[in-house]
């Protein structure tokens, strides 16, 4: 379970470096 809970972090730090 806390892989996934990661992966969401990750993606949502990737989309916030895409956006800066």
């Amino acid at each position: 379970m806390i892989q996934v809970i990661f992966i969401d972090l990750l993606k949502i730090i990737h989309i916030d470096y895409g956006r800066n």
